[in-house]
């Protein structure tokens, strides 16, 4: 594909993706799902982090064992599984860190920019401890995003 050259004579940088020989984006698809899945792990860890600061989470579970007809040792088990709210709140926050750091990887994929960021994203996203959407979504959306960024033509088009 050659080069458009600007009035100066200069080439053009690459305005948009080159597109494959069907006309599509091969990269689109794949920064899309991955962008998905870090949106829905920031939402789903904002809810966990309102949980943990207004500190409803042991009331619903309880409630929820009483509905449930549990025996009664089921009760006050979720605090000791999940610990002390301020420690929710840090694990929340760092959570939330790393998956925007997942959607901003996403973004780069897609507008081809900094490889290493992108497949870094997609290799977080598979981490289940690291994603809200545990492997449901996180392990194929990084999967795919991982074969798309290792064709050399593709790495080839990233700045």
């Amino acid at each position: 594909m050659p080069l458009e050259m600007n009035p100066t004579g200069q080439p053009e940088p690459f305005a948009a993706p080159p597109p494959t020989s069907n006309g599509t984006d091969p990269l689109v698809a794949p920064s899309m799902f991955l962008l998905v899945v870090g949106v829905l792990s920031i939402l789903l860890i904002l809810v966990g982090l309102l949980v943990s600061v207004l500190g409803v989470g042991a009331d619903v579970m309880n409630k929820l064992v009483d509905q449930a007809n549990l025996p009664p040792q089921f009760r006050g088990m979720q605090n000791g599984a999940a610990g002390s709210s301020a420690v929710n709140v840090v694990i929340n926050l760092f959570q939330l860190a790393v998956n925007g750091l997942v959607v901003f990887g996403a973004l780069q994929m897609k507008n081809r920019k900094n490889w290493g960021l992108a497949v870094a994203a997609s290799v977080i996203a598979m981490i289940p401890c690291f994603n809200s959407c545990c492997c449901l979504l996180g392990l194929p959306a990084g999967i795919w995003s991982l074969v798309m960024l290792m064709k050399p033509e593709i790495k080839a088009e990233f700045t």
